[in-house]
């Protein structure tokens, strides 16, 4: 048995024995009535608090409890592991702690920040362990560069009401959490292997909280959904869930994957020491980066990207820390694992929203219609296996599919490859490759109401942008500046909250017919039928996500028939 099985197994088979103190507390912010629990963890005592519901019922919150050691000094850059016991009492009522951010300062922002936070409708002093309930562990998104999984950013209200526990995590960003030499040294991929060390501590204690570990649900969105889809392909992660939920992401999309980590690892090194260069050797590297402050790691990871190695259409907009193929985490190529069924073979709820582009600048996406004009080659994303000579006429037949003129002339139909580009096409094509072996439902998120908070509109394209559909999931600061929700943004609300708890509950998110989902039954993907569930004014049934088939189309005649991503 290994380290981190001894620490986290120590509990094994023992349901809802937790020690249990009901504290009487002041006042405060969250719930003038508010209540605090101590459970017993294999590792230390935590305190949480009981809160409101949506519906005005009570949950039970424990915040920032701790599921790995702090990743500092010699940690850094290392893969995580777990926590030491601790004496006392642990607080874990409030969060105070996020992970490093690029593109933001956040004076939250600490190394020691891999904590979760579990959210129960359940009584963990009325434990019954024979009616546990489902549990849905959510990975926030944000570009593997910011975001935290924070009570308000990804608040549970809404979830409490529908009977599964809920768990959130932050997890390492940036060059903290990505960044790799290629080799053994620094093998890359630490922020999924926190989301991994995560799900083995759910697994291992979630009973405690009246969680069933058996029926874990593995959710995310943005890069959340490709770093989930990392899980789906990871012989790491076999076991830890048995249903996936992925919303706008996809290991597939090509500006969520990193092809050339050891030039920018060693970049940075010589950023933060002139005299570091490409003679010095990956231990030295480490030693460099370990050595140094947080600050100036975080300061000096936005850096300049080669033309040839950007990972996104156009090689114009692109992130450079994302997942890396080492190895161990993450093995062969994405596309051809799945393709070839070579992963975790359980059940998927994935999609899109109408208009992923939608919520991202548009003013500076303007900018750049006509240097996407200028060359047809611009529009194969960079991390596309495709002969150069292949891309321009590739790159022509894709534009055409969206217009007859030019994306300066027509800017809505820019937006609409754009969204197709970065987002539809390859969670789509990971829709189709998975369908092939286990259940696949697929939907498009197209209602635009208050909760929505998007006023962005641009004509030629739809009108729902990219995260939209975890407003109607998750509860978020934006919603208590609402004076009145409309009538049917509660009944989208109360649609989309049923599907996906059906999901985590019964691995189907029309188990039944049912008067709220007017009685719809949303089918399956088939690898000779792509049909999907588009969640609009209405639910309806429909056909062929976006522009999917004609850019397989595209593909199958330009690329190269072996991919990593699409």
């Amino acid at each position: 048995m290994n380290t981190i099985q001894m620490f986290f197994r120590i509990s094994l088979g023992v349901f809802c024995t937790a020690v249990i103190v009901g504290l009487l507390l002041g006042q405060n912010a969250d719930n003038d009535d508010e209540a605090a629990y101590i459970i017993t963890l294999p590792l230390g005592k935590i305190q949480g608090h009981a809160l409101k519901s949506h519906k005005e019922a009570l949950y039970y919150a424990f915040q920032e409890i701790p599921y790995a050691s702090p990743p500092v000094e010699t940690l850094r850059f290392k893969d995580p592991v777990p926590p030491r016991p601790w004496t006392g009492i642990l607080n874990t009522t409030k969060n105070k702690k996020i992970c490093m951010q690029l593109y933001k300062d956040d004076p939250r922002e600490t190394e020691d920040c891999l904590y979760l936070n579990v959210y129960t409708p359940t009584n963990p002093d009325e434990c019954d362990s024979s009616q546990l309930l489902p549990v849905y562990v959510f990975v926030h998104g944000g570009f593997f560069c910011k975001g935290d999984g924070s009570f308000q950013s990804f608040g549970p209200q809404f979830f409490m009401d529908y009977g599964i526990v809920l768990v959130t995590l932050n997890y390492r960003l940036g060059a903290f959490g990505f960044l790799s030499t290629a080799d053994e040294v620094i093998s890359g991929n630490f922020g999924l292997k926190d989301q991994n060390l995560a799900l083995k501590w759910v697994k291992d204690n979630i009973h405690l909280f009246g969680g069933d570990s058996s029926k874990i649900t593995l959710g995310g969105q943005s890069a959340a959904g490709g770093a989930v889809g990392h899980h789906l392909l990871s012989k790491q992660s076999k076991g830890l869930f048995r249903g996936l939920i992925m919303q706008s992401g996809s290991p597939l999309c090509g500006k969520m994957f990193q092809k050339s980590p050891r030039y920018f690892a060693y970049k940075l090194g010589s950023l933060l020491n002139s005299d570091f260069g490409s003679n010095n050797s990956s231990r030295e590297l480490l030693e460099l980066l370990q050595n140094v402050s947080a600050e100036d790691i975080k300061g000096n990871s936005d850096m300049e990207i080669p033309f040839e190695m950007r990972n996104s259409v156009g090689n114009e907009d692109n992130r450079i820390w994302a997942p890396v193929e080492d190895g161990q985490f993450v093995q062969g190529s994405m596309h051809e694992n799945l393709k070839l069924g070579r992963f975790n073979l359980v059940p998927i709820l994935m999609g899109i929203t109408s208009e992923e582009q939608l919520r991202f600048n548009l003013n500076k996406l303007k900018s750049k219609a006509k240097y996407f004009d200028s060359n047809t080659s611009f529009l194969i994303n960079g991390n596309l296996n495709m002969k150069a000579e292949n891309k321009q006429p590739a790159g022509e037949m894709l534009k055409k599919l969206y217009t007859n003129s030019s994306f300066g002339e027509e800017f809505g139909s820019f937006v609409r490859y754009i969204s197709d580009a970065k987002y539809t096409t390859p969670v789509a094509r990971h829709a189709d490759l998975q369908s092939k072996y286990t259940d696949v439902f697929f939907y498009q998120f197209s209602y635009h109401g208050k909760l929505n908070f998007n006023t962005a509109s641009v004509p030629g394209a739809e009108r729902v942008g990219h995260a939209e559909d975890n407003y109607y999931l998750f509860k978020v600061g934006f919603h208590s500046k609402i004076d009145k929700v409309p009538e049917s943004d509660l009944l989208t609300q109360s649609r989309m909250l049923r599907l996906w708890t059906n999901f985590m509950k019964y691995l189907n998110p029309t188990p039944f017919e049912d008067p709220l989902l007017a009685h719809v039954v949303w089918p399956k993907v088939k690898p000779d039928e792509f049909l999907y569930l588009d969640i609009g004014n209405s639910l309806s049934i429909k056909t062929n996500p976006k522009e999917y088939h004609n850019w397989k189309k595209i593909f199958n005649e330009f690329a190269e028939d072996i991919q990593t991503t699409y």
